[in-house]
């Protein structure tokens, strides 16, 4: 029989003698004598918890991942443009991510702190694919399109995302703004969202909304979907909205 810390205690033993206790003496004992036993179990249960929770929640299917870049926002009003993109593509937000990093600031031919950080959080997720779109003023778009090397563009030809239809019914409306990379060849490179229900719907607090694709977008398909949820287009049947494309 197992021994008890050592003495010549078995278990069973020690089970006759919690038992033969009055009822206000057991607690006292065992927390004396068991205490670290007892938090012990406790932690390695929270922590089995807390890793099971976060294998459920990254396992979740990203919808779509966004930058607000010199767009500002209320934050408490997030939720609502996630909420309404995800049951837009049928999906329950409680089953899928909707990524949306918000109030950076980015101010081209300037080095400061906040500049430096979100070039540095951009890239990382440009490199890492992790980043579908940014939504900012039109410095940043020419910004990242007048790169020193145009092989380093991060921002996609909006003619080889979009559907053409999709593609020339917003440029007959303006909405396209095109852009110059240091050869001078001009492109689309991002869609004029302001006053959209993508805007609306993401509170953004700023008169300008500018969105472009990022050239290695994971999930291109529902920036399309993007673009037909903000101009109240509508989604074509058969789509599926957690595959990456």
């Amino acid at each position: 029989m197992a021994k008890i810390y050592g003495d010549e205690k078995t278990v069973k033993d020690e089970i006759a003698k919690i038992k033969s206790l009055p009822w206000k003496e057991k607690f006292p004992y065992i927390w004396e004598y068991y205490k670290l036993w007892i938090v012990g179990t406790i932690l390695v249960a929270a922590c089995a918890i807390s890793i099971a929770l976060s294998v459920i929640e990254n396992s979740k299917p990203v919808l779509i991942s966004g930058i607000l870049v010199n767009n500002f926002q209320n934050n408490s009003e997030e939720e609502v443009f996630s909420t309404n993109f995800a049951e837009y593509l049928g999906q329950n937000l409680n089953d899928v991510h909707v990524n949306l990093s918000t109030n950076m600031i980015l101010t081209p031919g300037s080095m400061d702190e906040n500049t430096y950080a979100s070039v540095q959080k951009i890239s990382v997720q440009v490199v890492a694919r992790d980043l579908d779109f940014i939504s900012s003023d039109e410095s940043v778009v020419h910004y990242y399109c007048a790169t020193d090397d145009p092989e380093n563009i991060i921002y996609a030809n909006l003619q080889e995302v979009l559907p053409e239809d999709i593609f020339q019914t917003l440029d007959s409306q303006g909405k396209i703004l095109y852009s110059n990379d240091i050869n001078g060849n001009r492109f689309p490179a991002a869609i004029d969202m302001a006053g959209t229900r993508y805007y609306e719907d993401a509170k953004i607090g700023t008169t300008y909304c500018y969105v472009g694709c990022m050239i290695n977008a994971p999930h291109k398909q529902n920036f399309v979907n993007l673009v037909r949820y903000a101009f109240h287009m509508e989604l074509p049947e058969g789509i599926d909205p957690t595959a990456e494309s």
